[in-house]
């Protein structure tokens, strides 16, 4: 809402119930806007130009429910405050800094680029998808995650945690029961432990070590790298 004589269109600024036209600015209660001649100020009514500004500054304006200094919608008060370019915005619930769409604050707060959360459950700090907090934290590329329950920590799928804990590239997996260490199919645990290529196993009965198919353990055990080779003796005929 602005009043006569000070109407004109371009480059318009809304915050909250406060309008702001080309050379004029409006401050409401909740939300000051600072323009480039005429700062208007609808708390009480009053219309501050640049001379004198009400801060010594042109286009600055200070009300009651905030205070605003800068270029154009730039605004710095309580709820709702403005900070910089248009749209960044510095306050308690949504606050912004930075460019638009980065924000700082307690829930779902944003520092960095668009995207970039920072808070304490599904914290995200970094580019893109990229978390930091207790359930669910990610650090890193997308899909790296680093937390208690299913923590990812390297590329993506690779997991480091408790159960079914994974270390290294995908299906890489390093725990208790069923641990995997190596390439897919390296295991390296209790019961069926593998450690080696595929089929090769190391563990308590019918344990396998080596390549496929040679076996090291109790009953029945080999030790045998190839298998035995019977030469058969074949007559030459002379035709003579």
């Amino acid at each position: 809402v602005v009043v006569a004589a000070t109407v004109v269109v371009a480059a318009t600024v809304v915050v909250a119930a406060t309008v702001v036209v080309a050379a004029t600015v409006v401050v409401e209660a909740t939300g000051v806007v600072v323009g480039a001649a005429c700062v208007v100020v609808r708390a009480a009514g009053v219309v501050v130009s640049p001379s004198p500004p009400n801060k010594g500054l042109e286009g600055v304006v200070a009300g009651a429910a905030g205070d605003v200094v800068g270029a154009a919608g730039v605004v710095v008060g309580a709820t709702g405050v403005v900070v910089g370019a248009a749209g960044v915005v510095v306050g308690a619930v949504g606050v912004v800094v930075g460019v638009a769409g980065v924000v700082v604050g307690a829930v779902g707060v944003v520092v960095g680029t668009v995207g970039v959360v920072v808070r304490a459950v599904g914290v995200v700090v970094g580019a893109e998808d990229v978390a930091v907090g207790a359930e669910g934290v990610v650090l890193g590329a997308e899909g790296v995650v680093v937390g208690a329950v299913g923590v990812v920590v390297g590329a993506a799928g690779v997991v480091v945690g408790a159960v079914g804990v994974v270390v290294g590239a995908a299906g890489v997996v390093v725990g208790a029961v069923g641990v995997v260490v190596g390439a897919v199919g390296v295991v390296v645990g209790v019961a069926g432990v593998v450690v080696g290529a595929v089929g090769v196993v190391v563990g308590a009965v019918g344990v396998v070590v080596g390549a496929a198919g040679v076996v090291v353990g109790a009953v029945g055990v080999v030790v045998v790298g190839l298998t035995p080779v019977v030469e058969e003796t074949v007559d030459v005929v002379d035709a003579e």
